[in-house]
């Protein structure tokens, strides 16, 4: 987390001393603390009072975290004691905002980074209040930062951004090639790698110029980074060297550090593993002594990496381990999942299938949870978008209805006043004006039924995945699982968890697309029909037939449309059955495509069972809705229907031809 604080007011002013005097080795310590705490006890204002504890704190921060802690917070108590008398006083906001920063410096430090990250939003509101613009872009990098560190990939760029604007504003050099940094790295981890390119090589050219030397190293080795990503490992040799050199001249521990890390990763590129190797061990050495834990864990995962490609697979488990446990304590959310990743690849190459398995599962949670909080927000801004589209278009075709009516009324005076014009005219300009308010209501109607549609179909949409993974569908299976364990059926257990986990990754993504191919939604068909078939030991069979004429890469369908029938006929056609069977056929007629689900359960009959809106039965009446409202939106039929047979039921579902783009 980086804390800039800057001398814009005197609170700030006095940290900054309070830092250089405990950060000189030659000051003594005791002297300089029983000074601050004569400064306290000798405080008459509130001002002084608050800078003195300020002060104390920043003094114990390195040596006593915890007591750096108490008096800062002690700071804040007074801060808003004071408030409560002087509600408008500028220093106060400027005090609280600081105070924020160094809590949620600790909180961060202690891997708190939740609560770090509410501190710093409290300090972006304090510099709002008194409109403190330098202090603004601080706290929006480093809000980025903890945004980052959280997996809020997208905010944290728009933070930068906003950082980005004020220097600009400001004329602050410095900060301009700060931010152009920081938003290279953040979007060459999001994949913009034409955006990054941009933004590190302008860093770079502007810290050139202002001879700075620790920003250049730094902007070399990000830019040394981006150039080994793109698979240009020769250009990031020379940077990533002159930038170890740059570190070693100023004596920066810690970069001397992250231009080794930086060394190391070019000689990966450039497949120089020994070098690599050497170069990543001298990193992992000062990260160790610094105690800079995220960059430990991502070092280590990394050398496990260096360590299988040369065929030392023990030593790679090692790291590897050593690397995700720090990861997992410190919270640091994207090594944990490279870690799990690592761990993964490294048994694979052991053959050692169980452990595979079991760091593939984790892994997949943790990208599954990241991929779902960038999902909730896009969803979230799309959401907002669509409904200000919707007034905005409602608001357009209102003004242009009135427009109209304003014509009308103005054509029917004239038409009073010339009597003299032919009826011809007359009734061509009326029919006119009718003409145009018809085609007007059209193009107002059409517009609302599409936005009737989309809504209505991303509700379906979401209540159709909310019955695939319905909660008695996932308990029976957790219970299966558990079932397999305590009777010692490794095999069965692990073989069913990973179809499980299969299939409700294939759920969650499917449920964002609007149509699937055919190939994809059967897969997932098979795997849920197996998981039940293993549930119920094998009281039924299950066949699905795909017409050989069909491409099943290359047809389109609704995602999830015949799982509702699949689990109607095991839950209740076939719960009383030992050895009852599912048939599932896939045909082409005409120019449409005829899914067919039958099964010999005990009734007979041509009429369904009685939908009561739950279970099973609230996914069939679901995808009813969902075929009328395909069938709407493709303008051609879309139907379900039961068909009588001697033995069971029989489900047929015909969807107009859809072939990939």
């Amino acid at each position: 987390m980086l804390l800039r604080l800057t001398s814009r007011n005197s609170t700030n002013a006095l940290v900054l001393v309070a830092l250089a005097t405990f950060l000189t080795p030659t000051a003594s310590h005791a002297q300089a603390r029983d000074s601050l705490f004569t400064n306290l006890n000798n405080a008459r204002t509130d001002s002084s009072r608050i800078s003195s504890l300020i002060e104390l704190g920043t003094s114990y921060f390195l040596s006593q975290p915890d007591s750096a802690k108490h008096y800062w917070e002690y700071a804040l108590v007074q801060a808003n004691l004071a408030q409560r008398t002087k509600p408008n006083a500028s220093y106060l906001h400027y005090a609280k905002g600081n105070l924020f920063n160094l809590l949620a410096n600790y909180h961060v430090s202690h891997s708190e980074v939740a609560k770090g990250t509410e501190l710093l939003e409290l300090a972006l509101n304090e510099r709002q209040i008194v409109g403190d613009s330098l202090g603004m872009a601080q706290c929006y990098n480093n809000l980025a930062f903890s945004y980052y560190r959280s997996g809020r990939m997208h905010e944290a760029i728009d933070l930068l951004y906003k950082s980005l604007g004020i220097s600009i504003a400001l004329s602050d050099s410095t900060a301009i090639a700060y931010n152009y940094h920081n938003i290279g790295q953040l979007l060459m981890n999001s994949g913009d790698l034409q955006g990054a390119e941009k933004g590190l090589t302008k860093s770079l050219v502007m810290r050139r110029a202002l001879k700075e030397p620790n920003p250049v190293r730094e902007s070399m080795n990000s830019l040394a980074q981006y150039y080994r990503k793109v698979g240009r490992p020769k250009e990031a040799l020379p940077l990533a060297r002159e930038g170890l050199e740059i570190s070693m001249t100023i004596g920066d521990s810690l970069g001397v550090a992250k231009s080794w890390e930086s060394l190391g990763h070019t000689f990966e590129s450039l497949n120089n593993l020994p070098e690599a190797q050497s170069s990543m061990r001298r990193a992992l050495g000062i990260y160790e002594r610094t105690r800079d834990l995220d960059a430990l864990s991502n070092g280590l995962i990394n050398m496990a990496g260096y360590a299988l490609r040369l065929g030392t697979s023990t030593e790679a488990v090692a790291l590897a381990e050593r690397g995700t446990a720090i990861a997992k304590e410190k919270g640091a959310i994207r090594n944990l999942r490279n870690g799990y990743s690592m761990l993964a690849k490294i048994h694979k190459a052991r053959s050692e299938v169980e452990k595979v398995y079991e760091y593939r599962l984790l892994f997949f949670s943790i990208q599954d949870s990241l991929k779902r909080m960038d999902g909730a927000q896009h969803l979230a801004k799309t959401a907002l978008l669509f409904d200000q589209e919707s007034e905005r278009t409602a608001d357009s075709l209102t003004n242009r209805a009135e427009t109209k009516e304003q014509e009308r009324e103005a054509a029917l005076a004239r038409q009073a006043t010339i009597q003299n014009k032919n009826v011809f005219e007359a009734v061509a300009v009326i029919g006119g004006v009718i003409l145009l308010a018809t085609i007007t209501l059209f193009i107002m109607d059409r517009r609302r039924r599409i936005h009737n549609n989309a809504r209505k179909a991303a509700k379906l949409q979401t209540q159709a995945f909310r019955t695939q993974v319905n909660p008695h569908f996932i308990h029976s299976a957790l219970e299966s699982i558990n079932d397999f364990v305590q009777a010692n059926e490794s095999d069965l257990a692990s073989s069913f968890l990973t179809r499980f986990a299969r299939l409700m990754r294939a759920v969650l993504e499917n449920a964002r697309q609007d149509e699937v191919t055919l190939k994809n939604d059967l897969d997932v068909l098979r795997d849920y029909l197996e998981l039940e078939r293993t549930r119920t030991q094998n009281r039924f069979n299950y066949s699905i037939t795909v017409d050989p004429t069909i491409d099943q890469e290359e047809v389109m369908v609704p995602p999830m449309l015949l799982q509702p029938f699949a689990e109607e006929a095991i839950w209740k056609s076939l719960a009383q059955q030992v050895n009852g069977s599912i048939s599932i056929t896939i045909s082409k007629v005409e120019d449409a495509l005829l899914l067919t689900v039958q099964d010999d359960g005990e009734q007979t009959g041509a009429e369904p069972i009685q939908l009561n809106e739950t279970g099973s039965d609230h996914g069939v009446s679901i995808t009813k809705a969902r075929l009328e409202l395909y069938q709407q939106t493709e303008r051609r039929p879309a139907t379900l229907r039961w068909t009588p047979v001697a033995v069971g039921h029989k489900v047929e579902v015909l969807l107009p031809w859809r072939s990939a783009a």
